[in-house]
């Protein structure tokens, strides 16, 4: 592992945990069961397919794809989400993914939050190049980055950066594979 995703890594743990130091009353409203979903622009790092006599490869931002998710806030500062996701690369194929992820909430104010998830799952990658096609499986890790606003009691209006980094091992993909994506999110009461 580089230093690089070491540094990223203990960053993210470390925001997570500063989350929990600044939990308060304002962020009871969110302390319940919640149900949202989310449409993306679609980075991808390096999809392909070794071909006679070469390898065909596409990167960058491909096409369209979104993520439908449930979760439960177990406390003011944190959750868990059950994530279902789709990121297609247009005719070039796409992931499909289901991740569970633990959710760290720092909420700034009544109606602003901050939040990251992290976690893993498994995902099917799909690529199509000169008309074959290859999938492959992996277990991959999962993170995501977003802010979110309470437009209206009890829906959240959300812009995320979800990230799924796809293990070396794979045989039509590699590295970052990720999601900016506008959304929202409904809180049920309690």
């Amino acid at each position: 592992m580089t230093a690089k995703k070491i540094t990223t890594l203990i960053a993210a743990a470390a925001a997570g945990f500063i989350s929990i130091s600044r939990a308060d009353v304002i962020s009871d409203y969110y302390q319940h069961q919640y149900a949202g979903f989310n449409g993306a622009a679609i980075y991808v790092n390096k999809i392909y397919q070794n071909t006679n006599p070469g390898q065909i490869s596409k990167r960058g931002f491909l096409s369209g794809g979104g993520n439908v998710y449930i979760g439960s806030a177990l406390s003011s500062f944190f959750g868990l989400e059950l994530n279902f996701g789709y990121y297609s690369f247009g005719s070039y194929g796409g992931l499909t993914s289901i991740a569970l992820n633990g959710k760290f909430t720092e909420v700034l104010a009544k109606q602003w939050m901050l939040y990251q998830k992290i976690g893993g799952g498994y995902g099917e990658i799909v690529t199509r190049f000169n008309n074959t096609r290859i999938d492959s499986d992996n277990l991959i890790p999962t993170a995501a980055l977003g802010i979110g606003y309470q437009v209206i009691d009890p829906w959240l209006l959300n812009l995320e950066f979800d990230a799924a980094m796809v293990p070396s091992g794979c045989t039509n993909a590699v590295g970052l594979i990720g999601a900016l994506g506008i959304g929202t999110t409904y809180y049920f009461s309690a």
